[in-house]
């Protein structure tokens, strides 16, 4: 294993456009269903509501983490906008697709967070080593750590 491979990972998080254009795209599509829909003034007054506050939060989920450390030993940090720092454990239905990675990540409390790290969200020598990481991970690692709730 090369030394750069065993090293910590650490990735300081920037807001991605790419997402911000997703969220754009699928929240005017899902308006513009509403609009054509026969539907009564105050069904469609409340979905668009809904739709422009799942917008809000979603762009507010885009620049929830700063910065995150993948260490030797498995281990993740996440470092939030408020300078807190998170411990976490990676879960088995992370994947990764040709642009977008997909961080499902268990905090040591319990709870789930999800990452959604894009090629314009870090820099692409991380965005590379990330992707090399996920792959050389062994099933057996997450055979012993997650998931039996599903």
């Amino acid at each position: 294993m090369s030394k750069e491979f065993a090293s910590p990972l650490v990735a300081n998080l920037k807001p991605s456009k790419q997402l911000l254009h997703f969220f754009l795209l699928t929240h005017l599509l899902a308006l513009t269903a509403v609009d054509y829909a026969m539907l009564s003034w105050l069904i469609k007054l409340s979905c668009l509501v809904m739709i422009a506050l799942s917008y809000i939060y979603s762009v507010g989920q885009i620049q929830r983490y700063r910065q995150f450390t993948w260490s030797d030993n498995n281990q993740w940090h996440l470092l939030t906008k408020r300078y807190e720092q998170l411990d976490a454990r990676l879960t088995p239905m992370s994947f990764f697709l040709n642009n977008l990675v997909v961080l499902v990540l268990r905090l040591d409390d319990g709870k789930k967070v999800s990452l959604l790290i894009t090629k314009d969200a870090v820099n692409k020598e991380v965005f590379r080593r990330l992707k090399v990481k996920l792959t050389m991970i062994k099933p057996s690692y997450f055979s012993s750590t997650e998931e039996s709730e599903f």
